[in-house]
């Protein structure tokens, strides 16, 4: 029942200054060149602070000339809220996975890329941060002897459609030191029963 405010009213009501002065940048550049925006922006809904992504694009006449904008405001708060939960609890996560030695990953048959956590990296002696390797290079740390003997309940697994296996091998760490390591692998397979 009440009027929409203008865009002018808006400022302090429905955005703070600074992402006020960022949303009047993008759409006069969209005013300008005709190019089109997104934005992500902290907005008021009735004095509440919450999460927005605004979309623009130029609204041209007949001649081509601009003469508008058109857009969208969409509330993203609940969204933002659960992806911050979530890399808080994968941080949290990560960090259970070092200091407990335990690590997962994910292997791709075809790229023969390993995807692996933090725990992983740090069990492997891999640097912070690692989080792909490929299978060569986990095969380098693992003991010569192990690595043959792995192969052979990994080929029987994938020949016979197992959904899992397991088994130990050692990995070299500091040189001439080993240490053994415990691993669970499960096994997914495509619609015509080939491991991915």
């Amino acid at each position: 029942t009440q009027p929409i405010p203008n865009i002018r009213e808006q400022l302090g009501r429905n955005y703070s200054r600074e992402d006020w002065e960022r949303l009047r940048a993008v759409t006069r550049d969209t005013m300008q060149t005709g190019a089109g925006y997104v934005l992500d922006l902290l907005a008021f809904r009735n004095g509440t602070p919450i999460l927005v992504t605004t979309r623009g694009e130029a609204i041209r006449n007949d001649r081509g000339q601009i003469v508008g904008l058109r857009g969208t405001v969409e509330d993203i708060t609940e969204r933002k809220m659960a992806e911050q939960a979530l890399a808080e609890r994968n941080l949290q996560l990560a960090l259970a996975g070092k200091a407990g030695r335990v690590g997962s990953f994910a292997y791709d048959i075809d790229t023969e890329i390993m995807q692996i956590s933090a725990g992983y990296a740090a069990i492997h002696g891999f640097p912070d941060g690692t989080t792909e390797i490929a299978r060569s290079e986990w095969q380098l740390g693992v003991h010569p002897e192990d690595r043959v003997r792995w192969e052979a309940p990994r080929s029987r697994a994938h020949r016979e459609g197992w959904d899992e296996y397991s088994g130990e091998y050692r990995i070299a760490r500091s040189g001439s030191e080993y240490r053994w390591i415990e691993a669970r692998v499960f096994v997914s397979y495509d619609g015509g029963g080939r491991p991915r």
